[in-house]
């Protein structure tokens, strides 16, 4: 049994006892404890160190970017609430200009490892890590930016421009509890082909699965980051540039209202700080009542009464 496969069996316990900490003192620095615990098992185990990639994050001129979205099943067979967002993503970017990964075609943008096509096809790595996979190639082979299928933007977006990173940072308190402290959102986030982090991601992907038949943690592709986030004071800089006070989730505890519809989804058409809202169609509704909820009106890709 190697290292990770007995840290993995470790950790459950470890955040258990991080929660009940948390939980009785009210005190964050278990938290912290935590996370550099994980820190620390991924830097003794996997020999990919950040400060070795020396491309800069910054981009005075930013790439022409293309925007690539996810289903694996491919598009016929994604739920309504994703086919309206993939649908408004070639409004707001181009058709041209948007991306669908699925299973029938990932290979032409991407080469992964024989190790990690051989286990993803043996079930040892989930459909859900291989997207975080597939994403971070994506980007460091093409660049882009990297928008999950579950994600509504608004069609008053404006993409920053002049960026060679970009990803959401929100501001607030709220974020204690994560590995990343709220510094990225792994969601939403690209940037010109072939930037440090990608690359490094792309490596530290490719010698974990080299070397591992387990995955260490659900978050591991936050535990990867915070690696490399905790020794790059460039991507610290850029951290703080990009800091917004913006409310990415507003919406996603609302899908099922059937009042006020109308005022929520024209505060995320017009209000720069709910343009972006991270959804889920993993929701039940009763079918004489979804044509009332929120849901409903954010599956709709014309436009919406507002009165």
């Amino acid at each position: 049994m190697n290292n990770i496969k007995i840290m993995a069996n470790l950790l459950p316990k470890v955040n258990l006892l991080r929660k009940v900490a948390v939980k009785l003192s009210g005190n964050q620095l278990y938290n912290d404890l935590y996370y550099a615990w994980i820190r620390n098992v991924i830097m003794k185990n996997i020999d990919v160190n950040p400060v070795n990639y020396t491309e800069s994050l910054e981009g005075k001129k930013q790439d022409s970017w293309k925007i690539w979205v996810m289903w694996w099943q491919g598009e016929s067979a994604a739920p309504n609430i994703v086919k309206a967002n993939i649908m408004r993503l070639r409004q707001i970017f181009g058709k041209e200009n948007v991306v669908l990964i699925t299973e029938f075609n990932y290979q032409r943008y991407v080469n992964l490892t024989p190790e990690i096509q051989n286990k993803f096809s043996h079930g040892v790595i989930s459909l859900t890590h291989l997207s975080d996979i597939i994403r971070f190639n994506l980007l460091n082979s093409h660049g882009g930016l990297w928008v999950d299928a579950t994600v509504a933007v608004s069609e008053n977006y404006k993409l920053p421009r002049n960026k060679g990173f970009l990803t959401l940072v929100p501001v607030g308190d709220g974020y204690a509890s994560f590995i990343g402290h709220g510094m990225w959102t792994g969601w939403f986030i690209g940037g010109n082909k072939g930037g440090a982090l990608f690359q490094y991601m792309v490596d530290f992907f490719n010698e974990y699965w080299e070397k591992n038949d387990v995955l260490f943690d659900y978050y591991l592709v936050d535990d990867a980051i915070s690696v490399f986030a905790e020794v790059r004071s460039d991507f610290q800089a850029i951290q703080k540039d990009l800091a917004y006070d913006g409310d990415y989730y507003y919406l996603i505890n609302k899908l099922t209202y059937e009042t006020g519809t109308h005022e929520y989804v024209e505060r995320w058409r017009e209000d720069e700080r709910y343009m972006i809202q991270k959804l889920t169609y993993k929701i039940s509704v009763k079918p004489l009542m979804k044509e009332r909820t929120l849901l409903y009106l954010l599956e709709q890709t014309d436009n919406v009464e507002t009165s």
